[in-house]
């Protein structure tokens, strides 16, 4: 009895399996269907000590999306980490550690049918850090979905959310670029170079929707032979921005409409031929190279009595010549002078002074204190 009853329990067992296999069962081909329709991807990458092989382990990486919740993770003991799962989308990735700065900032990535890659390398810093932020609009309407790209002493990328708003942390001082883009709309400025040096800085962008064709300005400042970075270059006219020149002292405006701009470099310690460059854009891209002089300031203050003495003629002979006068402060300079040799002379009626002149044999820097005493004379 016991047999019959066991057997005839087998015997279901079979009869229920051959059922679910005849009812759910599918192809080959049928799974490679499945997993194409339903296809999921992966954004990883490695976090490295900035110049080095090093990994950097329990750095926190940040996803965010618009499709998607704020989620984390922390590199392992080789640095890597790792977000699946994710569908074809606009994605944002942040990485981030108390007692480290990274470049990229963050990174804007878009997953289009394929696994993405977004690395890091850290630097380790107790520097105060400050933000760039702003907000994009066209009209009257904050705009979606505008990348924002940062270039300069850093780099990274990310994308303006539903107010229109875009934030940058964790930078040093620096000189940097703000870059906006999206396809079907033009920028106003182009972009905007700006100096973070201990406070926060905000940089707006107007878009207007256009299907015109753009062009590009773009060209290189030297110094005799020398590449030279860091020189800002300004753009006005019918297109406005600024950017510094990078590294290879080049410079680039991108997604220019036709009309009539003007290109002028800038620099503290320079001075450029030209001084600026008219560019007619008119369907075509443009090139405004610059060649770059050493320049420097001599400056100091005038006293009589302890007290800032004004009114004072500063004269300047040698490699360049020209007078100021010294205001209310006293203080009197020269600028945008270039490496020679200088005498500064002060001079006013009624008075002495000591020294009579100073002499400046080899000016190749900034040169402050320049300083003189002035007695009246009866």
């Amino acid at each position: 009895m016991k047999r019959k009853k066991v057997s005839a329990l087998l015997l279901l067992c079979f009869l229920m399996l051959m059922f679910l296999s005849i009812t759910f069962g599918c192809s080959n081909d049928d799974e490679v269907k499945a997993v194409s329709s339903d296809a999921i991807y992966t954004i990883s990458g490695t976090v490295t000590l900035s110049g080095t092989a090093t990994p950097m382990a329990y750095v926190t990486v940040t996803l965010s999306g618009d499709s998607i919740d704020t989620v984390t993770t922390t590199t392992n003991t080789e640095g890597a980490y790792s977000f699946t799962g994710l569908s074809n989308g606009t994605y944002q990735v942040t990485a981030s550690h108390s007692n480290y700065l990274f470049k990229p900032i963050s990174t804007s990535i878009t997953v289009n049918g394929s696994n993405m890659v977004a690395d890091f390398a850290g630097t380790a810093s107790s520097a105060t850090t400050n933000a760039i932020s702003g907000t994009v609009t066209s009209g009257s309407t904050a705009l979606i979905g505008a990348t924002i790209s940062l270039t300069g002493d850093n780099t990274g990328s990310v994308t303006t959310d539903s107010d229109g708003k875009y934030t940058f942390t964790g930078l040093v001082a620096g000189n940097y670029n703000v870059i906006p883009s999206l396809a079907g709309y033009l920028f106003s400025p182009i972009s905007t170079a700006v100096t973070v040096d201990g406070s926060d800085i905000t940089a707006d962008f107007t878009a207007t929707a256009s299907a015109a064709a753009t062009h590009t300005i773009s060209g290189t400042v030297t110094s005799g032979s020398t590449a030279l970075a860091g020189v800002k270059i300004s753009l006005t006219g019918d297109n406005t921005g600024s950017v510094f020149t990078g590294e290879d002292g080049t410079y680039a405006f991108t997604g220019l409409a036709d009309g009539d701009d003007t290109v002028t470099p800038s620099h503290s310690h320079y001075i450029f031929d030209p001084v600026s460059t008219p560019v007619t854009i008119s369907g075509s891209n443009m090139v405004a190279d610059f060649e770059a002089t050493a320049s420097y300031i001599i400056y100091g203050m005038v006293t009589s009595g302890g007290t800032a003495l004004a009114g004072v003629t500063i004269n300047l002979t040698g490699d360049n010549t020209g007078s100021v006068t010294t205001g209310s402060d006293g203080i009197y300079a020269f600028t945008g002078l270039a490496a020679g040799s200088y005498t500064v002379t002060p001079s006013l009626s009624g008075y002495s002074f000591s020294p009579t002149d100073i002499s400046i044999p080899t000016l190749s820097a900034d040169t402050a204190d320049q300083n003189f005493i002035a007695t009246a004379v009866e």
